[in-house]
């Protein structure tokens, strides 16, 4: 799949979408770190910044690419607890306080925030949004 044909057309497509924004005035976004948490999700994130102008990504390297043994983390769910860990570490390195990250399979998106020297998660599923849930745990929120 994740060289599939269909990858490149539909990237286009979601750029299109993107540039098509209903943002007057945009411009480049600080800079971030990335996980995929040893999944597949860096290889379409890279690209889709590329095809934006963002360049900003900064990715934790230990958990760019393809892992089954998820070499890095207990759980490689981003809403488990340790599991940004990494990459908090690589975001206080880097003097960047926005992390974004997926789980392996990159169906699930989890972003957390440095604010005043404490990192707050906040996880999406992209399952159908039913309702807001408070993850157990300081300053999360879950969408389900």
């Amino acid at each position: 799949m994740l060289h599939s044909p269909v990858i490149p057309r539909e990237l286009r497509l979601y750029t299109d979408c993107l540039q098509k924004s209903t943002v007057d005035n945009w411009r480049q976004p600080s800079k971030f770190v990335y996980t995929p948490m040893h999944g597949v999700g860096h290889a379409t994130m890279s690209k889709l910044c590329a095809s934006l102008g963002i360049d900003g990504i900064i990715t934790v390297l230990e958990q760019e690419q393809p892992d089954p043994d998820f070499s890095t983390v207990k759980f490689p769910n981003p809403e488990e607890n340790g599991a940004l860990d990494l990459a908090m570490k690589t975001a206080d390195n880097s003097g960047v306080t926005l992390i974004v990250a997926n789980d392996p399979d990159a169906d699930r998106f989890a972003a957390a925030e440095k604010v005043k020297y404490v990192f707050f998660n906040f996880f999406f599923s992209m399952a159908p949004i039913n309702s807001f849930e408070v993850v157990p745990g300081l300053g999360s929120l879950e969408i389900i």
